[in-house]
Order: C-alpha cells, then structure tokens, then sequence
C-alpha cells in the first residue's frame, strides 16, 4: 500500500481509488518524459546540442539575449 494515498484519503475526505488516481496522474509525466527526451536526444546531432548548450553559457556570461 502508498502511505501517500492513506494521507490523502485522511486529509482531503476522498475515496481509496480517488487517491490512486491522483497519485498516478502525478507520477505518469514523470514516467513518460524520459521517453521523449530520449527521442530528442536521438533527433539532434551532439554537435549541435554542444552548440545550443554553448551559446547558452556565453549569453549568461555577457548578459546579452538573443533576439
């Protein structure tokens, strides 16, 4: 059993499976997401996630946006 589906069930007057659902609402973004960073990671090239991370840290250095 969750203890956090327990507290919520004590805390907010709901129902076991109302607290199984919210958990689960919670937790499957959580699951999913690194399967789409995994394909963005296979989508673009290292040369050019190097560049954008690169770009990055010079403009936090210097203070000046692109745009």
């Amino acid at each position: 059993p969750n203890n956090a589906a327990a507290l919520f069930v004590e805390r907010f007057g709901i129902s076991e499976s109302d607290a199984a659902l919210l958990i689960t609402a919670t937790m499957l973004p959580l699951a999913i997401a690194p399967l789409s960073y995994g394909y963005l990671l296979e989508a673009v090239p290292a040369s050019a996630g190097a560049a954008l991370v690169a770009g990055g840290v010079s403009n936090q250095r210097t203070g000046v946006c692109p745009g």
